[in-house]
């Protein structure tokens, strides 16, 4: 596999992880979404809003900013999808966009928690990274 291939698998897959639920955690938050776009957005401001004791109205916010995000990234897999050092570079730019919109609507103490989740995820890629390359 070509390091730009590798890059793009320890990338996108990071951010998968940082951002898409999973339903075998018992928090609800975790690294595999499933489902359409729009399960997973209900399953991402569900997660946050247990994790983050989210209002209803960050709940809704999050869930705007997601669908924003779903849908232009839909458009970029649409005309990049075969470019990945280009896909790349614009998932980067999405999710730190993304990240920024999300933090906006929080309050200290979720940004707080917000960063802590995003750590502990980072962590877990690590590990799964590691078992991985050790199989």
């Amino acid at each position: 596999m070509s390091r730009d291939a590798l890059l793009w698998l320890a990338f996108a897959s990071f951010w998968a992880a940082v951002l898409l639920p999973s339903h075998s955690r018992a928090q609800g938050f975790g690294s595999r979404g499933s489902g359409s776009p729009e399960e997973r957005i209900e399953e991402r401001v569900s997660a946050l809003t247990c994790r983050l004791s989210l209002s209803e109205t960050q709940a809704e916010g999050v869930r705007s900013i997601l669908e924003e995000h779903y849908g232009l990234l839909k458009e970029d897999r649409e005309i990049y999808g075969d470019d990945r050092e280009t896909m790349v570079e614009i998932l980067r730019g999405r999710m730190k966009r993304l990240d920024a919109k999300i933090m906006d609507l929080l309050t200290a103490e979720q940004r707080a928690e917000y960063e802590k989740y995003k750590e502990e995820r980072r962590q877990e890629m690590r590990s799964r990274r590691q078992r991985t390359g050790e199989m």
